[in-house]
């Protein structure tokens, strides 16, 4: 102002250090949160949330995961505080780590790192059912699809049909699963065998294994 003997104080400066966040996404081989048999998943789009719908929408930031499953936003400044972090979950997988999304600190030069997301990618089980027309225990020439008959998942243990996830054969023989998730790991598939016959292939079941994006064919069973 410059007033004659008029001193001038208070004239302050402030500044906001500008700040990354930075995480890794992950495919979840086993479906039990993030551990060291994972493995970085690219190509998956993450986004800052900026109008607080959860989805992304238009205006939203965005960056796409290296191939590696890295991401990173660098150089924001306060007005991204109290955002979150999502990522767009790619179609056949589900979520396990991430779900909630990430939210962003936003104070003065504070980094945010380990935003990390993971996900489990469905698988299918599929099989035939055979009729055994030697009996040998072996599908052969001259065995033949059977269809009409019911397979299931034993999610209980008791080896019983009665958890309400169950298929039927197709006419030649054909069965199958599809989409499932890691829940499934370690249940067990059997047929019922119809009446008037008995099992000669199969009669253990079939183990699901239940990795990520592991599809398991040739789950047979036969019957004479």
């Amino acid at each position: 102002t410059g007033t004659s003997g008029t001193h001038q104080e208070n004239l302050d400066f402030a500044n906001g250090e500008l700040f990354d966040i930075a995480g890794t996404k992950y495919t979840d081989v086993t479906g039990n949160g993030i551990t060291a048999d994972d493995t970085g998943l690219g190509g998956v789009t993450i986004f800052i949330d900026l109008d607080g719908s959860t989805d992304l929408s238009a205006g939203d930031e965005t960056t796409v995961t290296a191939a590696d499953g890295s991401w990173s936003f660098t150089n924001l400044d306060f007005s991204y505080a109290g955002k979150s972090v999502y990522e767009v979950l790619p179609n056949g997988y589900v979520q396990t780590v991430g779900q909630a999304g990430y939210a962003i600190t936003g104070t003065s030069g504070a980094d945010q790192t380990g935003l990390d997301f993971a996900n489990f990618e469905l698988f299918d089980i599929s099989g035939t059912k055979y009729t055994d027309v030697d009996g040998d225990s072996v599908v052969d020439e001259g065995d033949t699809g059977l269809g009409g008959v019911v397979i299931f998942i034993d999610l209980d243990g008791n080896g019983l049909n009665d958890d309400g996830v169950s298929t039927v054969t197709e006419a030649d023989g054909g069965w199958s699963f599809t989409n499932l998730d890691y829940s499934y790991a370690g249940k067990t598939v059997y047929e019922v065998v119809p009446d008037g016959y008995v099992q000669t292939l199969g009669e253990a079941g079939h183990v699901i294994t239940g990795t990520s994006g592991t599809d398991q064919e040739n789950l047979d069973f036969a019957n004479f």
